[in-house]
């Protein structure tokens, strides 16, 4: 995806493997805890460094398709990074403003191809007995140390194939990707991610029926993430002691009001350090939420930032009819609902929508003129 036909001194070919050099690392950096846990600490920081790097390269690169609001951004999550010490965001978009303007479905097939040889080799370790599966209530986890994050692994190969092939996705591609799923399912038990999956097959059996530039799509997708923010909320505040919803949610209602209501590390306006769970919850209690993690984290202006960029991205979208992209974000958005993954690009490639929806923005005040 771009929004000019100038590559900068890197070219569009150069521009794009570099790009894509840039997902491998993020792959690498998330299996380090998977395939490289004895090596973990060391390859995340070089994963991390290197990404940064890239990430720079990059950006210099397409200076002159940005406009005042991309360095705008940039400079209010610098000043978050520095009140907090929390270098989530900046990190994340960061790397989503050198992606933006790459030619993404080129690139995310790189990245497909790179998740499923890591995905692979870890079920082969699996089935020799390296890493033998674990069981949580019966639950397999295929040797990635959590059935949830086998299924995560799974889910980000599945929906970034989904992307890739939405326009020219066959009655085949469609029965294989409706069913792969439930084999995963089958062992590993995660109905986050098997709701999450089924709700987008149903998606995309709408989109081959609508036209999403309408008004009325264009404001029920739009607003998708305020409505998941608003249950998540609910659940927090309202019923963290229903015993049903507790049960089904595995007692993510539960831990969430903990977290938020905290008499010393409550909710508050700036967030707190990227440590906050090992300093303040002790032993580690769970937070399984894109929403609240993000909020409480990144604090209360940080997330109502990235909800209006959300929301905004969408609607861009929306105008322009990119069913794959607008597909992508609510997919990811409805696994947020019970992982934290909205600040994770390793995961949550959506992100990268952001820069470029604000790209689309009639200001377009660019910082670097055309010579």
């Amino acid at each position: 995806m771009r929004s000019y036909d100038n590559y900068g001194f890197l070219g569009k070919t150069n521009a794009n493997m570099i790009g894509a050099i840039l997902l491998f690392f993020l792959v690498v950096k998330y299996y380090r805890h998977i395939l490289f846990h004895s090596v973990g600490y060391p390859l995340t920081t070089i994963s991390t460094q290197i990404t940064i790097i890239i990430s720079i390269i990059l950006i210099i690169n397409d200076l002159k398709k940005y406009n005042i609001f991309h360095f705008l951004l940039l400079v209010l999550f610098f000043i978050q990074f520095k009140v907090t010490n929390n270098n989530t965001i900046i990190y994340t978009y960061t790397l989503a403003l050198a992606l933006c303007n790459r030619d993404l479905k080129k690139i995310f097939k790189v990245y497909i191809i790179i998740n499923v040889m890591f995905f692979i080799s870890c079920l082969l370790l699996n089935f020799v007995g390296i890493k033998p599966s674990g069981y949580i209530h019966g639950r397999n986890n295929l040797g990635f140390g959590n059935p949830n994050g086998a299924y995560m692994a799974f889910f980000i190969i599945w929906v970034a194939y989904l992307y890739v092939k939405f326009d020219k996705l066959d009655k085949k591609e469609f029965v294989i990707l409706t069913i792969s799923p439930l084999i995963i399912y089958i062992q590993t038990r995660t109905q986050t991610g098997l709701v999450t999956i089924f709700t987008c097959m149903i998606i995309v059996l709408i989109f081959k029926y609508i036209n999403i530039n309408k008004k009325i799509y264009k404001w029920i997708f739009s607003i998708y993430p305020i409505l998941l923010t608003t249950l998540s909320l609910v659940l927090a505040y309202k019923f963290n002691n229903h015993y049903w919803i507790n049960e089904y949610l595995s007692h993510r209602p539960y831990y969430w009001h903990k977290y938020l209501t905290n008499p010393t590390y409550g909710l508050n306006f700036v967030g707190y350090s990227s440590d906050i769970k090992r300093i303040a919850f002790m032993p580690k209690i769970p937070l399984d939420s894109g929403y609240i993690w993000t909020l409480y984290s990144t604090g209360i202006i940080s997330f109502l930032l990235i909800l209006f960029l959300y929301v905004y991205a969408l609607y861009t979208l929306c105008c322009e009819n990119k069913k794959a992209e607008v597909l992508l974000i609510l997919s990811i958005l409805t696994y947020s609902f019970a992982e934290s993954i909205i600040l994770d690009l390793a995961v949550n490639l959506s992100f990268i929508f952001i820069p470029y929806a604000i790209t689309k923005l009639r200001n377009r005040n660019k910082i670097f003129k055309y010579r």
